[in-house]
């Protein structure tokens, strides 16, 4: 029978300078708008949901920042002074410090990010937190009797706590990677993809009360949420569950909204009962790579357009478009399980 581990507040804790447990690597990317569209690595921004990926990308060793890591995030609204643990290499935008060690592993990355995130009250958006302020941030971590972190104690802690809500045991490499020329392919123009494709209607700034919905419009910031409003009293169009792509502006760009949103008429929602956030990660890299060089500010994307476009998407045996393939392909680059 296994020895019971003690609790949290049956073990000594010490307080511990990040400066001296770490070594510290800044992202590279100062703009993420320059990222070419792929499927190959996640993009891990100022932001703390979804493992802090925004958005995928295409695999480049030059800027790519390697995984096993607690990822500290320094500036941005609503998400800076918070950690998480990173599994995966990644891009990372210049916002982010990578904390390196060689007692990190899947487990006390989770309970170091955990506890580091107690340090969040400390900063703000108008507060950045700088390299040389996180390295000289402390945390509380439990102690061995050598006064030095208790990893051992720290893994086990973690460990036990996935035994008991049935999360899978993580192994400290990475996940096996689905191969992109396993799948058959077609050419299908987006008409035959989704089931419903519907621009969204006109609502000017004067009209636009302040208010916490998502107000989707033609940028290529921000995964295209212009502002928050309130419902207007005028028509207007809400959805859910979409892909949307800017036929205007930022022609071209296109973001994947769970929540629901109101839309402007500068982007078009593409819709199907099979979406979900991983497997429209796998398309918008398809959707831009197919409209890159086809439209520009000059030429915008109509309605026709867009209906009649083409993109490249995996296929089942059966013929019909392959979305779980898409699914498992995104889960098998993002770590999912630790989003």
């Amino acid at each position: 029978m296994e020895p019971t581990l003690p609790n949290l507040n049956e073990v000594e804790w010490g307080d511990f300078k990040l400066d001296e447990l770490f070594k510290f690597k800044k992202g590279k990317v100062s703009n993420a708008s320059e990222l070419p569209s792929g499927i190959d690595i996640g993009y891990v921004g100022a932001k703390y949901t979804n493992g802090g990926i925004v958005k995928f990308t295409k695999r480049n060793t030059q800027i790519e920042t390697k995984g096993n890591t607690v990822v500290f995030i320094n500036d941005g609204d609503g998400s800076v002074g918070y950690a998480l643990y990173k599994l995966d290499s990644f891009i990372g935008t210049v916002n982010i410090a990578a904390a390196y060690s060689e007692k990190i592993n899947p487990y006390t990355g989770i309970f170091v990010a955990t506890s580091a995130n107690m340090l969040r009250s400390k900063y703000s958006f108008g507060y950045k937190r700088t390299l040389p302020h996180l390295k000289q941030d402390r945390i509380m971590l439990p102690k061995s009797p050598n006064n030095q972190p208790n990893w051992d104690y720290m893994e086990q802690y973690i460990i036990n706590i996935m035994k008991t809500i049935k999360v899978p045991i993580l192994e400290p490499s990475n996940p096996s990677r689905i191969g992109l020329d396993t799948i058959s392919w077609a050419l299908l123009p987006i008409s035959k993809i989704f089931d419903s494709i519907q621009r969204g209607k006109r609502l000017i700034k004067a009209g636009q009360q302040q208010g916490d919905i998502p107000y989707i419009s033609s940028t290529a910031l921000n995964n295209g949420v212009d502002n928050y409003i309130s419902t207007p009293n005028k028509r207007y169009r809400s959805f859910a569950n979409f892909i949307g792509i800017n036929n205007s502006g930022s022609v071209g760009r296109a973001f994947y909204h769970e929540y629901t949103t109101i839309v402007s008429d500068h982007v078009t929602a593409l819709s199907h009962r099979r979406l979900n956030k991983y497997n429209a990660a796998f398309l918008i890299a398809c959707i831009e790579q197919s409209l890159h060089g086809n439209f520009s500010f000059n030429r915008e994307i109509s309605d026709n357009r867009l209906v009649r476009q083409k993109i490249m998407i995996p296929l089942s045996d059966d013929g019909n478009i392959n979305w779980q393939f898409m699914e498992d392909y995104i889960k098998s680059i993002s770590n999912s399980h630790l989003i």
